[in-house]
């Protein structure tokens, strides 16, 4: 690596300052600071440096995420909002409407559910979710973010059974006939992102699901 330090471009760089919203074009780091964040020009100035080509990444430099889960945050915008929802059906209509707004063929999903504030007192289960969209994954995020309740579709697209292992530090529910009824939480989540998600253990909430490029777009 060069001395000098190394520049970051060919990205979309927010400097994250109060009340300015543009975006800039490198950011220098030396050693363990960052020194420059503006034009690819003036971070050369500084001196000589190792490139590293951003690929269209979005970088925000100082960031912290002090646990506040920008991404989940993001991905969750294009949801069902399901935080007002004071029964199961209530839930089942929202993610209905969302359903049938929604004009691609993806998975249904919706956020936000809490099952302490339903009627019933329990989480929706696979087979009501079905009532949704049977054809289709349906996912209802709780609000907790560390799970979904799952239509059976999604639970067999994600290869769940009644012989599949609950994996250390998750959960994956069953009925009273041992057969999947569509909980699953913590750990037992990187069941259901697929080889293009992000997978974090039961180290939760596993929110990082495949997503459409339109919807990823604008986290």
């Amino acid at each position: 690596m060069t001395p000098g330090g190394v520049i970051l471009t060919g990205g979309i760089v927010h400097p994250m300052l109060a009340g300015d919203t543009t975006t800039a074009e490198a950011v220098r780091l030396d050693g363990r600071r960052i020194t420059h964040v503006g034009s690819l020009g003036d971070a050369r100035s500084l001196g000589d440096a190792d490139m590293v080509d951003l690929e269209g990444a979005c970088l925000m430099p100082g960031f912290v995420d002090a646990h506040t889960h920008p991404l989940m945050h993001g991905q969750c915008g294009s949801w069902a909002d399901l935080s007002m929802a004071s029964s199961v059906d209530e839930v089942l209509k929202l993610m209905g409407e969302h359903a049938r707004l929604e004009a691609r063929t993806g998975p249904v999903r919706g956020f936000g559910y809490d099952h302490h504030r339903l009627v019933e007192s329990r989480h929706p289960t696979a087979t009501e979710l079905d009532r949704v969209a049977d054809d289709r994954t349906v996912m209802a995020m709780h609000v907790s973010g560390h799970g979904f309740s799952v239509n059976s579709h999604g639970l067999a697209e994600a290869g769940i059974t009644a012989d599949t292992a609950t994996p250390i530090g998750g959960l994956i529910g069953h009925d009273t006939d041992g057969r999947p009824d569509g909980r699953v939480f913590d750990a037992a989540c990187d069941l259901l992102t697929g080889g293009d998600g992000v997978k974090v253990g039961n180290h939760g909430p596993n929110l990082h699901l495949p997503d459409h490029p339109d919807d990823l777009a604008l986290m």
